[in-house]
């Protein structure tokens, strides 16, 4: 297992999983969380694709575009068609068509499927907003470095998803300094504050002398278009402590919640951990980002998830729910699912989609307990109203989830499923 999504630098990664050590975090009160009325349909699986080896980690969200006959929504997709891990990356970037069938969306440029562009390997669903003009906007999680500097590409929509262009954002890191070899990850959503500026979680590893370096969770900020982003605050940094994918959301009292992934090592294996960190006063303005205090990391714990004290979890998501819910959909071991009432402080008792740990494993793979075989734990997640949600995850880490002679539930092929939530 790599530190991130994708390999930044793949020697990098794997020796910053050795150093990291386990973090000290304040203990959160032992109180009851709210309850919250949320059904859940069953998880249905779509059929492999006997076009592709891989196909895991997806991103989904809703979209909604506009042409001569009104008004129009639907959902788009991103999966990893590559080992996860293993350059170069690929991705495959879908949009579901009037029968619910998922078709490869398209370069404007060539007419041909996006993902044979080069420039479009990275092209994803995950951080997605509609822009002034009224058009569809996917940031890639990638960030790239050429002569002129750090940037992130924008690819742009006007149909939906079924055809997209790009363009370059610039990415000012505001005086961080950023390992040359590194690229970073924009990861994962967007939140648009209420002065129209647009909020994105990023991480990448920074020199610390002596040849080492270490992971640190940002946040950017940008202006409607995200035409520019721009360093404003850095929320976790430790020199012996990584820290990666983060999700961030904007309270019902104006508060951020930032909750992002941090490494421990236990029994020669490698563990990914929760925190949060919650601003001290209300954000609602670039200019609030880069001068809000933030309150001390706290474990993230949700009952009926692995681990009690600091519960276990890769690729969180954050989403704003009716009624000031929050809802938190993390992965590995398995993909769950909690909400909070209360902005983050306590969340409800884990919910899990889907299953896929082996069920005879005893030493685990590659460096990875056996809690973490089988699904990827990274989930896509399309808010579709208020109260209800679409959630999309797969069978299989691609590459090494379901390796080594063990049993697993749901078989080792590249099976993605598909589930839904409705709070009542």
């Amino acid at each position: 297992m790599s530190l991130t999504r994708r390999t930044i630098v793949a020697t990098l990664a794997t020796a910053a999983l050795a150093a990291t050590t386990v973090v000290a975090v304040n203990a959160m009160a032992d109180t009851q969380p709210k309850a919250v009325n949320a059904q859940y349909g069953a998880a249905k699986v779509e059929a492999q694709d006997p076009n592709r080896e891989f196909r895991a980690m997806p991103a989904l969200q809703q979209v909604s575009w506009k042409n001569s006959s009104g008004t129009h929504k639907r959902l788009i997709r991103s999966v990893s068609i590559r080992p996860d891990g293993v350059p170069p990356v690929a991705e495959r970037m879908q949009y579901q068509d009037g029968s619910g069938k998922w078709q490869d969306a398209k370069d404007a440029r060539t007419g041909k499927p996006l993902m044979e562009s080069s420039d479009a390997q990275y092209a994803m669903a995950s951080n997605v907003f509609t822009d002034s003009a009224g058009q569809t906007v996917a940031l890639e999680t990638q960030a790239h470095k050429d002569s002129k500097g750090r940037y992130i590409l924008r690819w742009i929509t006007k149909d939906g998803g079924v055809s997209w262009t790009p363009s370059r954002t610039p990415l000012d890191f505001n005086g961080g300094s950023i390992l040359d070899s590194a690229s970073g990850q924009a990861f994962q959503k967007i939140v648009t504050l209420p002065d129209g500026s647009r909020l994105l979680p990023f991480y990448v590893a920074h020199p610390v002398g002596g040849g080492k370096y270490k992971f640190s969770a940002h946040l950017l900020v940008g202006d409607a278009d995200a035409t520019k982003l721009k360093r404003a605050a850095t929320v976790f940094s430790s020199n012996t402590i990584d820290y990666s994918e983060s999700s961030v959301a904007r309270r019902s009292d104006g508060k951020l919640l930032m909750i992002t992934r941090y490494e421990t090592e236990r029994g020669g294996f490698h563990y990914s951990k929760l925190l949060s960190r919650v601003t001290t006063s209300a954000v609602n303005s670039a200019a609030d980002v880069a001068k809000a205090k933030w309150a001390a990391p706290t474990a993230v714990k949700v009952p009926g998830a692995a681990d009690a004290d600091v519960v276990s979890g890769v690729a969180p998501i954050l989403s704003n729910m009716d009624s000031g819910v929050l809802m938190l959909v993390f992965g590995r071991p398995r993909n769950k699912i909690a909400f909070s009432t209360d902005g983050g402080t306590t969340w409800t008792t884990a919910h899990s989609f889907y299953d896929n740990m082996p069920t005879n494993c005893k030493s685990g793979y590659g460096g990875n307990p056996c809690s973490a075989l089988g699904s990827s734990g990274y989930m896509g997640v399309a808010v579709t109203s208020p109260t209800t949600a679409v959630i999309m995850g797969d069978n299989c880490q691609a590459g090494w989830g379901c390796k080594a002679n063990y049993k697993y539930p749901h078989g080792t092929t590249d099976l993605l499923w598909t589930a839904t939530v409705t709070l009542k």
